[in-house]
């Protein structure tokens, strides 16, 4: 129900969003992130590519992404326990 709630939202503010998203470049400061990144990547992901999200991992510091094979854009959501394995073998790794 959460999954199919967020998908329903108001058409002014999707486009709101989308202009933000369409005008609003964050790519130059990539590299001065220093504390680690994970990006979490579902590999059905319809919303962000693929290489968006290994553009970040690559262009981060200690940058790094994991895809969930079988996830799409919510993966937390649609497999919670791969995702918290993944989220916490990250955090003990970078503690």
């Amino acid at each position: 129900k959460l999954l199919m709630d967020s998908q329903c939202v108001n058409p002014l503010v999707v486009m709101r969003y989308i202009s933000q998203i369409l005008t609003v470049h964050t790519t130059d400061i990539l590299p001065s992130i220093q504390a680690p990144t994970l990006c979490i990547a579902g590999t059905l992901d319809t919303i962000v590519d693929k290489e968006s999200s290994l553009y970040i991992a690559k262009n981060v510091q200690s940058g790094e992404e994991i895809e969930i094979d079988g996830a799409g854009h919510y993966p937390y959501l649609t497999h919670p326990n791969q995702f918290n394995n993944l989220f916490q073998d990250f955090l003990n790794k970078n503690n």
